[in-house]
């Protein structure tokens, strides 16, 4: 199973998602580096990234706070990635 997931790319799939997509991922995470989420919030019309710094690849359970202000941020239409001050 782990073979196949590591083989799957749908990116040109993401490309047609027209709805804000966002991508969240761990800096620590052995299994789905940073890269691989930029590449996916990248190939999305309207991808946005954040990349949690004490996080590996249970973000939601290892960040929730930064994870629950994100996604109520994009569902209220906001902009969920703060921008660099």
């Amino acid at each position: 199973l782990c073979e196949a997931l590591a083989d799957w790319d749908r990116r040109e799939a993401i490309a047609r998602i027209t709805v804000p997509l966002l991508v969240i991922v761990g800096a620590l995470d052995p299994i789905v580096p940073v890269a691989d989420g930029e590449r996916l919030a990248a190939a999305a019309e309207r991808g946005a990234l954040l990349v949690l710094d004490d996080a590996a690849h249970l973000a939601p359970l290892e960040s929730p706070d930064p994870v629950a202000v994100a996604v109520a941020a994009a569902l209220r239409g906001h902009d969920p990635v703060p921008p660099l001050s």
